[in-house]
């Protein structure tokens, strides 16, 4: 395009120093708009890589909060008395650890009490990845700028609410929808590697 453009005003201009009519006014009337028509381009690319690179921080502080902090705890916790012995060794494999993890956490959904308060910071977690999820399915988020951020903790969290998520679709698909998209592409990318 520029290329073209470029060529297309040294023709002209060309043209234009041969003759002595209205002609190089509008020439250059042309060129500077074509001018300020790239350098509005320019701020605007720049503007939306900034805008871009703003959003990502806020995911990242969000990622940071107290609320989120909690529930990634707690699901820690879960995950290593599914996974870890006393002394550390593994109890079972890793995908199944995971299955046992899920388990637990639809098990906290129908709970009360402590384990139910718990569960309310774990679905806050949910409902973060699942409007992270929005964001990538309606381009506001590059999906490669999540899957280089977080994408395995994306991955291990899909696996971690599955059960709850697969029990809540199963009353209605738009339930986690874009979390369950968004893991089903990383899982795609990450086997690609």
């Amino acid at each position: 395009l520029i290329i073209t453009l470029l060529s297309y005003l040294f023709i002209h201009l060309l043209h234009f120093m041969g003759t002595n009519d209205g002609e190089e006014v509008h020439f250059f009337i042309f060129a500077a708009t074509v001018a300020r028509g790239l350098i509005a381009y320019y701020e605007f690319d720049r503007s939306h890589k900034m805008t871009a690179n703003e959003f990502l921080l806020f995911i990242s502080n969000r990622w940071t909060s107290k609320e989120i902090i909690n529930a990634r705890q707690i699901l820690h916790e879960i995950f290593i008395d599914a996974y870890r012995d006393e002394n550390g060794k593994n109890k079972c494999e890793y995908n199944i650890a995971l299955s046992k993890v899920s388990e637990k956490v639809l098990k906290m959904s129908r709970k009360k009490g402590d384990e139910g308060k718990d569960f309310i910071y774990l679905l806050n977690l949910l409902d973060y990845l699942e409007t992270l999820s929005y964001f990538c399915s309606h381009k506001d988020l590059d999906k490669h700028d999540v899957e280089n951020t977080c994408g395995n903790n994306i991955i291990f969290f899909y696996e971690c609410f599955k059960f709850y998520i697969e029990q809540r679709q199963s009353h209605d698909k738009k339930f986690f929808s874009h979390f369950t998209t968004l893991y089903g592409e990383l899982k795609f990318l990450k086997c690609k590697k």
